[in-house]
Parts: C-alpha cells; structure tokens; sequence
C-alpha cells in the first residue's frame, strides 16, 4: 500500500511539473537533466530565480518575456520567452546544453587562467568567461564556439578558435613561451573574411623585413599568433578581391595579447586612355602615386602601380584603396612626364583621358656672348613646382650651347640653367609655352664664382652648405665637394654675400664684394670652425657594443626650438664623436633597430659618455578624426618627452626605421611606438612648430599620455 501511495506522489508530481505554469529543463540530447538549476525568469523590473525543480513559474511572472539557466555541468543559457517551445501540456521546454571539460598540462610555474572570448566580440577587452588555475582535473567550461587564451601573466598567452562541444573531454598543453600574442580580425564592411593570408613581419625597412609566422582567418576572419618575441610587428594582410593591407607597430605588454581589426575594402581601378598628337601613346609608362604631403620637406611618393600603357594607349592599374591619388605619364625616350590627378572609389573604374602635345622647346644658352655647352636646363610645369612635384625635363646643351626636347601641355613653365653637376643653379626664367612650343635663349654671367671652404687648420671642409645672395634678392645654394671646392654660375652681376654651414662647425663669416660682368672674380675662402665634441659608447641591453646605431646632437637652449649639431653611425665597437653645444645643452638622440629611441643629456666636451639601449620601450597609437568623425589622413605630429622636445628629423628617421608612416593613414592611425617610457604632451604637426612647442605655447596641442613601459594605448582625437 506505501508503494503504491509513492507511486501516485511521483505521478502527481511529474504531472504538475509539465503544467502551463512550468518549466521543463533538458540538455543538448533532449534528456531531462537531474542536477539542480539556477533559473531566473524576468519580466521588466521584476525577477525571480527558481533553485530546483520542478520550475514552477510564480504567478506574478507570468508573462516573463526571458528566462536564463545554468548548473555545475550545464549552461549557460539566455534565451527568449517566443524562443521557447511550448509542450502539449502546457509547459516550457527550456534547452540547457552541458558543459565541456577543459583539462591542461603544463610545465612548472604560474598558475594558468583560462579565458573566454564570444568568437563575434568586437574589442576582445573582457572575456564572457573567466577560470583561473586550470590543472589537469579540468574544469567544466560553457560549451559553443570561443577564442580561447591560456594565460599566466608572464609568458604569452596561448590563444586560438575552438569549438568546444556539449559533454566533450579536452585536453591542452600549455607552452610557456616568452613575449606576448596577436589576435588580427579581417572584416569587410559587411562581413568577416574567411581564408583571409595574415603574415607577422618584423618591424623594420622593407631591405630588412623578414617574416615571423603566417595563418589564415577563420570563419570568423580570426588568425591568431603566439610567441612574439619583438617589441612591436608588422601584419601584412592578403584576401582575394580585396586590396591587400598593412597594419604597423602591432605591440603588447609581455604575457598579455594585442587586438586589432583591420578592414578590408575592395577598392578601385584606374583605367586610363592616353594620347599623345591624338594618337595613341604606345609603351609609354603608367604609374599611379600616393603622393604624401609634408609640412616639413618635399612630399613623399608612393607607388601603388607602374606599368606601360598598351598599344591602344590604356593602362589599367590593380586594385588600389579608395582615395585621391596622381595619375604619372612618362616616356623614357624623352624623359617628359605629365601628372593628373584621380580618385579611386569603392568597388568602381575611374576613366582617365590623358590627352597630351608634343610641343618643342628649343634655345640656347650663353656664358657673355659666347655659346655655353656641358651646361643643364632644367624645364618644370609653375603648376608642379607649386606643388611640389619631383617631375621636371633635363636638357644638356651641346658644344654649341643649344638645347632641345618637348613637353607634353601649354602652359608656364620656370626654366633653370645648372652647372653640369646640377649641384647649382645659374639663372632662372619664367617661359611661357604655346600651341607652337617655345625657343628662348639664356644666359650666363661670362664668369663663375668660385671658392673652397676649409677649417681653422687650412683642411678643406667637405658637403658644406654655400649660401649666396645677390642684390639681398637672389638666393642660391651648393655643396662644397670632397675637396672643399664650390662653385655658382651666375646671370648678372651685383651686390654679393657668401655663407657656409655645416652641422658640427661655428656658421663661418659672410664674405661679401661686387661682382662685375666683364671681370673675373677672385676665389673666395670660406672658414668655419669646428665645435668642441663629445666622445662615448652605446651598448645593447644585452650590454654588447651596439654598431651601425644612428646617433645625432642637438643644441637646446631655453624656449628655442632644438638646433642640429651633427649626426654619424656608431663605429663597429659602438663609438661615436659628435658635435657639442658651445652654449646652453648638448643633448644626445640614438635610433636604429633593436634600439628604442635613446635620449640623453650630454656635458660638453665629454670624453667617456656610455649610453645603453632602453631594455624596455612603450608606445601610443594615435586616430585622428575631423568634427565629423571622418578619418584626417597625411597628418603628423610633434612630440615633447618629459618636458624635453623630440626633434622632428629624429622622430621621423625613428619610425622610417621601423618601416612605420610618419603621417597618419587613409584611417587617420599613426603608430608611435619605440618611444622611451614617460609623460608626452602631443601636437599636431600642421597646427605647431618646434619653435612654438619649445616656447611652451599650446597651438596645435592634442593631448598629454602617461605612457609606462610596454604600454600601447589607442587614443582617438578630434581635431577641430
């Protein structure tokens, strides 16, 4: 009779448990699962968790719109009250699928954590899950597809995709490898980018590149790394149909993993038809130029195709990123070259009409009535030289002074006469072209001026820089030669003032006299005097000599911007000798690779100064955004160190080194990274000047980071 009384209790039970009002819990197979559960229902503001079964819903829940579950070996699970099947009697049937387990073996040392990340996470800064100290029992982990670490803060992390499975057994094996990790998502805009080729390079000059490890994105458009040993990589990315990408100064701090999401785009084609006397410009070369613009110095060129057009006068160019860039035609034969400008969109072909005329430019040029052969005219467009464009036309004159050659456009054009080492210029003359060309004669001063520049001691002073000024209007400028030696042509006469420079010596005494036209003028002496130096060593972190290091001084004086002493490269045992202050402060900047940028004040004229490689380094990478958060490419910055400007030159020779942009990206990213540890104030370079920044005025001021060693913040900016 007991029996049977039990019996009708369990009955009355499993009844009750399958009412409207309940639910019902069972794991991946379909199985009712016996272990406990904790069950939240919500409904708006209200919540209630139910600990065991049967899972009776409460009365002012309802209408819960969701529900969650987990055990120690199953869930978790968030899940929807319409996602829920309803059972013929009524009650919820609520999925929780079991837990995997994760078991690890491993050498001695620190404990390891095991962490993991939603496949689809978008930063990867904070793990769904988090176990630390997993040993080779295992510990029960969610089931589903994750991006896994092993960590133990010290040595890098291993990570990778996995799926792991309801109920399965997994065992790893932890490596304790020395450095830090990657973790690279490729993306389109819409989706990721399966089979996507990632290449981890070494961060240095494109000679010198060489690479790490290679994979290919998941499903997820995930490829992971571990075990970089380097302060800072390269990824080169590569997918089918889309333009292939860089992403520079990847870093991390030791036992941790860095993230990045690159973006890939599909870019666009240039298809240009070209045309010379209306015919087509057979063979001719074709290159498309990223042209990238500087407030200090010419621009910098970028050749994202080259190519010849074909016998129908096309070329069409590879796919290129979306942007605005320099169409450049030229023919070897003639050596004339014409710029037009294109912009590449998404996913489109950007026609192109070149249409260009063969008009001759002739003349001859004159040293005083005579004919002056072996001499160089050089012709340029007024429109490139305004902006700065290296295309030009070189013309050699012949015994009998005469030049000849064409250019492709109408126009004005600056011609210049140049000795026959174009190391000076003699006379400049604006032309203007027509439909029928040009012939314009030009003419010399009958005599050079010539000179030497030497030292205090008489010895010639070789690649000095000669100033000269004629009529405080005309200015010009050489080198001396490896004999001290220089010379100017000249197209007048007039009032002339000589200078020389060079870093490491005194600016020497101006010369000045009348210069005649139909007399030669004496050669003239130029004397500079060497700086006091100073003498020391540089060492690698290991402590070895650290050789071929670039290594340069400056003169730093209260509120004046940095002023350049001289530059070398260490010897093979780590030498140098370089140029000190004659007043104010020396201070000594070392770059090159395996060697983050080295700063250090020097006393005058020290004999012994030993300087050592940081062993540590840190970094900050930088997003430039316009008020409208477009990206702000070709833009570069300026740098204050703990008070202390970093000279420009120096920063850009740092990160040319590394093989890193000095300017911002088509993104608005400029890494910075191999940078001493410390407090930085940073400028935008357009916005400021060293001489504004060493003044201690804010134009151009962006932002301030505290910067510790290994650290690489993204920092986001927008400048107005």
């Amino acid at each position: 009779m007991a029996s049977v009384i039990l019996l009708l209790a369990l009955l009355s039970e499993s009844a009750g448990a399958t009412t409207s009002n309940s639910l019902r819990a069972v794991d991946d197979t379909g199985k009712e699962i016996r272990e406990p559960l904790r069950v939240c229902l919500y409904q708006g503001a209200e919540t209630e968790c139910l600990e065991q079964a049967p899972y009776r819903i409460p009365e002012k829940l309802a209408a819960f719109t969701s529900a969650t579950a987990e055990g120690p070996g199953h869930g978790p699970v968030a899940i929807e009250r319409r996602m829920l099947v309803q059972e013929a009697s009524g009650a919820y049937l609520l999925s929780v699928p079991r837990k995997a387990l994760v078991a690890l073996r491993t050498s001695p040392g620190p404990p390891v954590a095991l962490s993991l990340y939603s496949a689809d996470d978008p930063s990867f800064r904070k793990p769904s899950f988090r176990f630390p100290g997993v040993t080779l029992e295992g510990v029960r982990v969610p089931a589903g597809e994750f991006l896994v670490t092993f960590a133990d803060g010290t040595n890098a992390p291993a990570v990778s995709t996995l799926t792991l499975k309801p109920g399965s057994r997994n065992s790893f094996v932890y490596a304790r490898l020395p450095g830090w990790s990657v973790v690279l998502r490729c993306a389109s805009p819409t989706a990721p980018v399966r089979g996507c080729l990632v290449q981890a390079l070494s961060a240095s000059t494109p000679a010198a590149q060489r690479e790490l490890g290679r994979a290919s994105a998941d499903r997820h458009g995930i490829a992971t790394f571990t075990g970089v040993t380097q302060p800072f990589i390269t990824l080169a990315l590569s997918a089918a149909g889309f333009v292939p990408q860089e992403a520079r100064g990847i870093a991390a701090r030791p036992g941790t993993f860095a993230f990045h999401a690159a973006t890939l785009t599909r870019g666009g084609i240039v298809r240009a038809r070209v045309t010379l006397d209306d015919q087509p410009a057979r063979s001719a070369r074709c290159q498309l130029l990223d042209l990238h613009g500087s407030d200090v110095g010419p621009p910098t060129e970028e050749t994202l195709y080259d190519g010849k057009t074909t016998k129908e006068g096309v070329c069409e160019t590879a796919q290129v990123a979306v942007g605005s860039y320099v169409l450049r035609i030229s023919r070897a034969t003639t050596g004339n070259a014409a710029d037009e400008p294109v912009t590449v969109k998404e996913g489109g072909i950007s026609e192109v009409n070149v249409s260009l005329r063969s008009l001759r430019v002739t003349g001859k040029v004159y040293r005083g009535t005579r004919p002056a052969p072996g001499v160089v005219v050089r012709i340029a467009r007024r429109e490139d030289l305004e902006r700065r464009s290296s295309i030009y036309l070189e013309l050699d004159t012949t015994d009998d002074g005469e030049y000849r050659g064409e250019v492709w456009s109408t126009g004005e054009y600056m011609y210049a006469v140049m000795n026959a080492a174009r190391s000076a210029v003699g006379a400049v003359q604006r032309v203007t072209v027509g439909e029928d060309g040009a012939e314009t004669d030009l003419y010399l001063n009958p005599y050079d001026i010539t000179g030497r520049v030497q030292d205090d001691r008489q010895r010639p002073v070789p690649d000095a820089t000669v100033l000269l000024t004629r009529n405080e209007g005309i200015h010009r400028a050489t080198k001396a030669g490896s004999d001290g030696t220089f010379g100017f042509p000249m197209d007048g006469g007039g009032e002339i003032r000589i200078t020389s420079q060079k870093t490491g010596f005194r600016p020497g005494e101006a010369v000045e006299f009348q210069l005649a036209t139909d007399a030669a003028p004496p050669p003239v002496v130029l004397t500079l005097k060497k700086l006091p130096s100073i003498k020391g060593t540089v060492f690698w972190p290991s402590g070895s000599p650290a050789a071929d290091l670039g290594i340069a001084s400056f003169q730093v004086m209260p509120g004046q911007a940095p002023a350049p002493l001289g530059v070398q490269r260490t010897d093979p045992a780590g030498g140098f000798e370089l140029p000190s202050a004659p007043a104010g402060m020396t201070q000594v900047f070392a770059i090159g690779q395996g060697c983050p940028l080295l700063i250090s004040n020097a006393p005058s004229e020290t004999e012994d100064l030993v300087l050592r490689c940081p062993a540590q380094s840190a970094g900050v990478q930088l997003v430039l955004r316009d008020p409208a958060g477009a990206p702000r490419p070709h833009e570069s910055v300026i740098l204050r160190w703990e008070g202390m400007l970093i000279p420009r030159d120096v920063l850009r020779d740092h990160l040319l080194l590394l093989g890193l942009p000095r300017e911002t990206d088509g993104a608005g990213r400029l890494v910075l990274v191999g940078l001493p540890a410390g407090a930085y104030d940073i400028f935008l370079g357009r916005g400021a000047s060293e001489a504004t920044v060493a003044a201690g005025l804010q134009y151009g001021y962006l932002t301030s980071a505290a910067l510790r060693p290994f650290d690489t913040p993204e920092i986001e900016i927008t400048v107005q």
